[in-house]
């Protein structure tokens, strides 16, 4: 019996390997989180008059975040975050002078008040004048109108850094690739070059045999009908 009877004769199938998800870069939306955003953010402005996160800085921001709350988040997300609670404390602050949101205080101190708006002009009461003929009161009950309240959730704006970033790597691929394209390309074409000159070489060569042998017969049968006239002509030599 042979040693190698035993073993399996049928091939195994592929066994299917199951990557790990991506990691998921998420911001936490506590308030404890946003005070040490808002933190980090005053400890790194360059001035009173600077209230943007400067590029340089976001991965810093993120990192002081990260170690206090042990998130996963980017200097992106940092950045979309401060410029939401911007554009959310210019709204308050339009309809309100004062408001309880935890965040109005600090960012009005960070950003600085804004210029002081004038009071509008005093508006003078308009007298109603009633109608010659009282309108039939309506059939259709109306309810009183409600105010949809402005949504209180977080704003977020795309990055635009990360998608020119993208852009830029995308571009740079695509020019190796050209550049390769083009390598190869002269390669083949300097192999077509040579291929055709030993080509017309051989022909050449081929071209030349041809003629050579083509003399040659023509001379050998000249040779011929030479020898064939002499000896007919001594034949009739002879018989005369």
């Amino acid at each position: 019996m042979d040693e190698y009877d035993d073993l399996p004769t049928s091939t195994p199938s592929r066994v299917s390997v199951k990557l790990p998800p991506p990691p998921l870069y998420v911001l936490p939306s506590s308030e404890d989180a946003t005070h040490t955003l808002v933190d980090a953010w005053d400890a790194r402005r360059a001035g009173p008059g600077r209230c943007s996160l400067p590029r340089e800085d976001r991965r810093d921001v993120a990192a002081a975040v990260n170690s206090v709350h042990k998130a996963r988040s980017t200097g992106a997300l940092c950045k979309n975050r401060i410029h939401t609670l911007k554009k959310k404390h210019k709204i308050v602050k339009a309809k309100l002078r004062d408001s309880p949101w935890p965040f109005f205080a600090r960012l009005n101190s960070l950003i600085g008040s804004a210029a002081v708006e004038p009071n509008p002009p005093p508006v003078t009461p308009h007298r109603r004048i009633p109608p010659a003929f009282p309108f039939p009161p309506s059939s259709i009950p109306v309810g009183p109108r409600s105010k949809r309240p402005a949504p209180a959730g977080l704003y977020f704006q795309p990055d635009f850094s990360a998608v020119a970033t993208d852009a830029e790597e995308a571009l740079g691929g695509l020019a190796e690739a050209i550049r390769r394209f083009g390598e190869i390309y002269e390669r083949v074409e300097t192999a077509k070059q040579r291929q055709m000159v030993e080509i017309e070489k051989q022909r050449m060569h081929f071209t030349k045999d041809l003629e050579c042998h083509r003399m040659k017969l023509f001379v050998e049968s000249q040779v011929q009908l030479e020898k064939i006239r002499c000896a007919n002509l001594a034949s009739q030599a002879k018989a005369g």
